[in-house]
């Protein structure tokens, strides 16, 4: 299964986190994460599949996205995922969150990186969106972490 995982991303440099629900079935636990979503059959590319997310999650509007060289390959609920991930533009907006989460915020992106739920290399992460932040790939050639 495709899947997208974006980081997004306001014109004043805020990255939007959301506050999971404790009834997700996936999860059964609440946590503050990016957005997250698998392709559906209905979107042609994977930012097609980004601007859906983004729109059903928050009721943004993304009018550009960045993929970030950089991929994680997992099994999950028996399936094989393949997760892209990506930094999105929105301007800032009233954000209108789904039955998925329970809260959001915009956030630095010291404070964002301390806030979300994330099972690899913080440090790492920060220097990605960093670099994404300043238009710039992190990674020259595509990371695959497993």
């Amino acid at each position: 299964m495709k899947k997208i995982l974006t980081f997004v991303v306001n014109e004043y440099d805020e990255f939007l986190a959301l506050k999971g629900n404790d009834e997700d079935p996936y999860s059964h636990n609440s946590f503050w994460y990016p957005i997250t979503g698998k392709k559906e059959s209905t979107d042609k590319t994977l930012e097609d599949t980004i601007k859906r997310v983004v729109k059903e999650n928050t009721n943004l509007n993304v009018y550009k996205t960045a993929y970030l060289n950089w991929t994680f390959k997992y099994k999950t609920m028996n399936y094989e995922c393949q997760e892209f991930l990506y930094f999105s533009y929105v301007k800032k907006n009233r954000v209108i969150i789904n039955e998925e989460s329970t809260n959001s915020a915009w956030l630095k992106l010291p404070d964002f990186v301390k806030r979300i739920n994330w099972f690899y290399d913080k440090a790492e992460l920060s220097e990605v969106l960093e670099s994404a932040l300043n238009e710039e790939l992190y990674f020259e050639e595509e990371k695959v972490e497993k």
